[in-house]
Parts: C-alpha cells; structure tokens; sequence
C-alpha cells in the first residue's frame, strides 16, 4: 500500500496527524469475547476495540477485552461461561461482605459497585425518578432504603 500523494503539505501533517491518532484509538484493546451491543455483534474475539469504547462501558473491567499483545484469544474458549463463573464468585464474596458487615452497610458498598443502568433499573423499580449523576442515583437509594417501610399487618385491628 502506496502513501497517498498530497499537493500541501498541511494535508499531508493533517493526514498523519489523523491516522496517529486512529493507531492510538485502535491499538491499545483488543475483544477476547464476541461483544454484543444492541443484540448486534460489534465486536469478534481478536478484533481491536477502540479506547474511548473500553473506557465508556468497563469492557475492560467486565474482562471482555484485554490490552494489546498481552495474550493472543484463544478459539473456543467460553468466554462467557468463564464471566459467569466470576460472576458466581463475586455473589459469593459479597455474601460474606454482607455477613461481615451486616445489613446496614451493605447497600452503600453495592449501590457504588452497580453500574449507572442497574442503578436506574433499581430506582424505576421503586417509582423514584431515575435522573442525575451516578453519586446522585446511589444517594436516592440511600435514601430510600433509610426511609421506613409502612408495614401494613402491623396497623391491622384483629377484631371483625
């Protein structure tokens, strides 16, 4: 592949400048799992995924990327069962957190572990409003969770 050929020398800088630019954006990650957006497969095991994608929903933490030339995908590894069982063992760690701690300081360690969209499910579950910031989504179930629940048996007169 030939260098295209540029009459100013401007278009030329521009043009490095941009495919620098393209490198660092497509060379740092690459999917070691087939990643599905929408339903839609974006992303094929071995295929590089740009940064500011990685960064933007924690591939990187969710293990469905790793960084460039630190391990070669495998074919036919199960990626996914391989995030369920990790999945399985955090459930497990966080049982023994909420054992170790007990009730009341549970919620605030997972509502800041939760992403921004379980955050949201959570709070349209219980017909709160699901706008703002991640710290004011966590700080609305906070709340929530500190207001007492009316418990309706306990209000009840046993007598017909």
């Amino acid at each position: 592949m030939s260098a295209p050929a540029f009459e100013d020398p401007g278009e030329a800088f521009r043009f490095a400048e941009y495919r620098r630019a393209q490198i660092a954006e497509y060379g740092q990650w690459v999917a070691v799992a087939e990643i599905r957006v929408g339903g839609a497969l974006a992303f094929a095991v071995g295929h590089p995924v740009p940064a500011s994608t990685v960064a933007a929903h924690g591939w990187d933490r969710d293990g469905l990327v790793v960084a460039t030339g630190t391990v070669a995908p495998e074919a036919g590894v199960d990626r996914a069962a391989q995030l369920r069982a990790r999945q399985a063992e955090l459930t497990a760690e966080q049982a023994a957190i909420a054992a170790e701690l007990g009730e009341d300081e549970l919620p605030a360690i997972l509502y800041a572990a939760m992403k921004v969209d379980e955050l949201r499910a959570e709070l349209a579950d219980r017909g709160l409003p699901v706008s703002g910031t991640k710290d004011e989504l966590v700080a609305r179930l906070e709340a929530d969770d500190e207001t007492p629940e009316e418990d309706d048996d306990e209000d009840e007169d046993d007598t017909p």
